[in-house]
């Protein structure tokens, strides 16, 4: 991902959003903006679970609104990724 990102930010705008609120473990170019979500919560059950994902959808969907990507690359589970994008126009 942050090789992607490093070379992306030579030609456009990059911008890395990931669901842990710490620093990338790999450094990126000074010109990549790095949200970080804070969405990483255990669940101890099944409706805990559910809660969980339901809350990441409407955080990327918030997210999406406000950054209004071009492309979106997801090293993620793609469902929560691919909900959150229905309906918005890119």
């Amino acid at each position: 991902m942050s090789i992607l990102a490093n070379k992306f930010v030579e030609t456009r705008e990059a911008v890395i959003v990931t669901m842990a609120k710490t620093d990338s473990f790999y450094p990126l170019h000074k010109n990549i903006k790095h949200i970080k979500l804070d969405l990483l919560k255990n669940s101890n059950n099944i409706f805990q679970s559910a809660m969980n994902n339901l809350y990441r959808i409407k955080a990327f969907v918030k997210m999406f609104k406000i950054e209004n990507p071009d492309v979106i690359i997801s090293f993620m589970t793609i469902i929560p990724c691919k909900i959150a994008t229905m309906g918005l126009k890119f």
